[in-house]
């Protein structure tokens, strides 16, 4: 998720010239536009003047001439700004892959997220199982449900495919090809659920 194609453009908006950039080689997207400057002074025949204005846009605080073409993971919005870019590989970056994909595969497109609904991911877990086996394993690990103690010998006549298709329309789970999406705070202590749908980072 961290290889991007960068356009660079000139004070008419004319692309005209695009480098790849390692977003994982950067500490801000200051940094990426000096590296792109540099890049355009190496490769661009006739770049004296060019770079002269960029590098004098850059000093004003002006990073405009820099967007984004395309990314390798396809999460990033084609067009955004280099700032939003490095912003929003600052929240990927933070998830575990699998977790992307689990969401990615559901009914939503990262893509077309901005960076804040991109941060709210963490509000759930990745449970590896089916909806049904989630509803049965939560109502088993809390012996309850609605706030209701459930005995245990009532526990093998629910019907945890009703439970499951409840929490489905409710928006508590999301039902994925990599498992089922979990919103924290409903008990994702279960077996099989992977708590922290972030990476820890030292």
């Amino acid at each position: 998720m961290n290889e991007v194609l960068i356009d660079i453009k000139d004070n008419n908006g004319n692309v005209f010239h695009s480098t790849s950039v390692d977003l994982d080689d950067f500490n801000d997207y200051e940094e990426i536009a000096n590296y792109l400057v540099e890049d355009v002074r190496e490769n661009v025949d006739d770049s004296y003047a060019i770079v002269e204005e960029i590098e004098n846009m850059i000093n004003d605080g002006n990073y405009d001439m820099f967007a984004l073409k395309d990314s390798e993971s396809g999460y990033y919005q084609k067009g955004s700004s280099l700032e939003d870019v490095f912003e929003r590989y600052e929240i990927l970056k933070e998830y575990k892959e699998d977790y992307l994909n689990a969401y990615e595969s559901s009914c939503y497109n990262l893509n077309n997220m901005d960076n804040t609904e991109l941060s709210d991911l963490e509000n759930y877990s990745l449970y590896r199982g089916s909806a049904e086996e989630y509803a049965k394993n939560l109502i088993e690990d809390t012996r309850s449900w609605n706030g209701q103690e459930i005995p245990e010998r009532l526990l093998s006549y629910l019907d945890y495919e009703s439970i499951a298709n409840d929490l489905i329309k409710e928006g508590e789970v999301v039902e994925t090809s990599e498992g089922v999406l979990v919103e924290d705070g409903l008990g994702n202590n279960t077996k099989n659920t992977v708590t922290h749908s972030k990476t820890h980072r030292m």
